[in-house]
């Protein structure tokens, strides 16, 4: 799952809904990466945070939507700032979490809450289009 190995691999493969694998029996020498003490604790972390991002997901707005980071900011730390920092410029948000380079499970709650705390604003992809052409046209107009 590169670029994310360990949990965030794991976590990530669980918020999957398809797809295929190739399983090569073989001996191979790795060192765990896992930090969870059981399988069960896993899982249930797991799921925890499959139906934390499902939740998140659903309160995001449209994909198409260019969000930027809002004017004040303020102090924001740690990830919440990664996300914050990869919507700089404009960006929707499949754009900026490839920019981020966080897993999936990690960015869409972030996103949510950075939202919700005015940290980003957005506009549809309409709307910036009409806004550009305005800005053409006044400018047209100007000469």
């Amino acid at each position: 799952t590169d670029p994310w190995s360990g949990s965030d691999a794991f976590f990530t493969m669980l918020s999957w809904k398809e797809g295929r694998f190739k399983l090569d029996q073989k001996a191979v020498s790795i060192e765990p990466n896992i930090e969870h003490s059981g399988s069960q604790e896993l899982l249930m972390e797991g799921v925890r945070l499959a139906d934390e991002m499902e939740e998140s997901l659903r309160s995001l707005p449209p994909w198409e939507t260019i969000l930027q980071p809002a004017d004040d900011t303020g102090d924001i730390a740690g990830e919440l700032r990664e996300v914050v920092k990869a919507y700089s410029g404009g960006a929707d948000i499949h754009q900026a979490l490839d920019i981020s380079g966080l897993p999936p499970y990690r960015f869409y709650p972030l996103t949510n809450e950075a939202l919700s705390k005015g940290l980003l604003i957005g506009q549809s992809d309409a709307a910036m289009k009409i806004d550009l052409l305005r800005k053409i046209r006044t400018a047209l107009e100007r000469l």
